[in-house]
């Protein structure tokens, strides 16, 4: 970690992060895209899916003959250090299996060899599904609600295009960007002041409020599809030239799960639907 340049606290909190498996991060940039940065955290996070499994059984599994009949010991040989020891070689026996079938499985998906082994010890910005390129960012501009996980403009462009260093040029990419592009409609929502109070009150106006560091991203290079939330009331479609970037609002307050539905097709978006449940 102290490789990635990062402070000590940020540090230690993706360290203690990977190793309990929560996945959680607070830092996303060129810095953590290095190859090897990924590839430790990934291994810790594996190395903490271990240690999860062995304690969970420990926890779920008493003394008798289940727990012998899965070391493989008999009653005369029972004793603690030789059964930790061959418990311990059990579990990592299945564990290392079921590491190398979702590598497998990764790679028949389409994933690169490097992507498949980060993705199936931790989790990645960029992914691969069948033939389409996934990259994924969950920041957003700044907003009143000064709420974690904002930056400024010129930040959160850098932070997205540092990312795009993953995909491969030619093939078609979705961007899976939290916060929708600058004066799109699919941005809208109402006009507040410094103290969160809406302007007009009842008879709220509405004001684009999307990212145009997200807008830049999109018209730069122009993937085929944008995926976006963080503006629940602008629920629709916008196209930024060859893109089309989706925004299916949200009503959870309700009770309401609102989605969409995309069909693509090689290098064409075939059909939207826009549900809600």
């Amino acid at each position: 970690m102290t490789a990635s340049g990062l402070p000590f606290l940020d540090m230690f909190f993706e360290a203690v992060s990977a190793v309990t498996t929560t996945g959680l991060t607070i830092t996303s940039g060129a810095e953590e895209k290095v190859a090897v940065i990924l590839f430790l955290r990934a291994f810790m996070q594996w190395c903490g899916g271990l240690g999860f499994v062995v304690f969970s059984l420990a926890l779920v599994m008493r003394p008798g003959l289940a727990a012998r009949q899965l070391s493989g010991r008999t009653p005369e040989d029972d004793d603690l250090v030789g059964s930790t020891r061959a418990h311990a070689r059990i579990v990592l026996a299945v564990y290392c299996i079921l590491t190398a079938v979702g590598i497998v499985l990764l790679l028949a998906a389409g994933q690169r060899v490097e992507r498949a082994v980060i993705e199936v010890q931790g989790n990645a910005d960029a992914v691969e599904l069948g033939p389409y390129q996934v990259l994924s960012y969950g920041w957003s501009n700044i907003t009143p609600w000064k709420s974690p996980r904002e930056l400024p403009e010129d930040e959160l462009e850098a932070r997205i295009e540092s990312l795009t260093a993953d995909l491969e040029p030619g093939r078609p990419a979705i961007y899976n960007l939290h916060v929708p592009p600058y004066g799109t409609r699919i941005d809208d929502a109402p006009e507040i002041r410094e103290d969160l109070s809406l302007v007009g009150g009842s008879s709220a106006t509405m004001v684009p409020v999307g990212s145009t560091a997200v807008r830049r991203v999109l018209e730069r290079h122009a993937p085929l599809l944008g995926l976006h939330g963080h503006i629940h009331e602008s629920r629709g479609s916008a196209r930024l030239g060859p893109t089309l970037c989706l925004n299916p609002g949200s009503d959870y307050n309700t009770g309401i799960l609102k989605g969409v539905i995309v069909r693509l097709r090689g290098s064409t978006v075939e059909d939207v639907q826009f549900v809600a449940a």
